[in-house]
Order: structure tokens, then C-alpha cells, then sequence
């Protein structure tokens, strides 16, 4: 994987965000693709996981 977007994770997210500088999305290059590929795919198991434990109550 070379390249990486994703929407912007900053939950107040605007004009002046730091992380995306107002674009709205977060590119990620290189390596540091690789390794939010990973976490996005551990992300995604995890939530799986969640959604499929009965709920308590």
C-alpha cells in the first residue's frame, strides 16, 4: 500500500484542523500507510467482535 486516505478523525474537525489542515480527509504515505492500514483493518475486527457479543442487560 503506497497511499492511504481517510476521512479526518478529529472530532471538531474545521477550516483551522490540525490534522487535515480543513481538507476533511488525512492522506497517509509510504510506511506510515502500512501502518494505518493495520490499525484500521484491527479497527474493523474489533467493532466485528463487538457487534457480534449478545448484549448485557
Amino acid at each position: 500500500m503506497d497511499q492511504l486516505t481517510i476521512p479526518c478523525p478529529v472530532l471538531d474537525c474545521g477550516p483551522d484542523c490540525w490534522a487535515c489542515e480543513g481538507k476533511g480527509r488525512v492522506r497517509f504515505t509510504g510506511a506510515a500507510a502500512e501502518q494505518a492500514g493495520r490499525t484500521l483493518a484491527r479497527i474493523d475486527q474489533w467493532a466485528a467482535r463487538r457487534a457480534a457479543e449478545p448484549e448485557e442487560g
